[in-house]
């Protein structure tokens, strides 16, 4: 358990090197782009994430196609 968890304030620095980013609600996800534009195509909220990963797993990228 990691229980020195602590709240912070969003930054720049804060957001430099991350890989994906996964706010609660789509205003947080709007604060996060004001402050790293650049992630884009790599902050979505988490009923988005839960989405993707749903559709990814109906697909089946790896499958033959017939």
């Amino acid at each position: 358990a990691h229980d020195t968890f602590e709240a912070r304030q969003i930054t720049e620095q804060l957001l430099d090197g991350v890989d994906v980013v996964l706010p609660l609600t789509i205003e947080h996800r709007k604060t996060v782009l004001s402050y790293a534009p650049r992630l884009l195509k790599r902050c979505y909220t988490i009923k988005e994430m839960a989405r993707l990963i749903t559709t990814a797993d109906e697909r089946r990228p790896f499958d033959p196609i017939p």
